[in-house]
């Protein structure tokens, strides 16, 4: 069975370095989480658990339509760039016209 999801990760490391920080991110959640639970009680707790996916999910809402609008003018401006960088079409030589008669 082919590791496609390793090897990527391997050819790119800063979705590696992005990959750690997320799981580091998550660890040090679920700590404080617990630390919050065992000094303030289960409702604090709870409330750690719930209030931060809200916090982020809340954030990627309200930045969508920002990031679709960058997106959009980005794929505009990529497209014109291309076809501003293609190269013109050689003119024709004497050479490749037909011979008459």
């Amino acid at each position: 069975m082919p590791r496609v999801g390793l090897d990527r990760v391997r050819s790119n490391p800063k979705l590696a370095v992005a990959i750690a920080c997320g799981v580091i991110l998550l660890l040090a959640w679920i700590a404080w989480a617990i630390y919050v639970t065992n000094h303030h009680g289960s409702r604090a707790g709870l409330g750690v658990i719930l209030a931060w996916p809200a916090l982020v999910g809340a954030l990627a809402l309200i930045s969508l339509p920002f990031i679709a609008g960058y997106l959009l003018l980005r794929g505009d401006s990529a497209a014109e760039d291309a076809e501003a960088a293609a190269p013109a079409p050689p003119p024709p030589s004497e050479e490749e016209e037909p011979a008459k008669g």
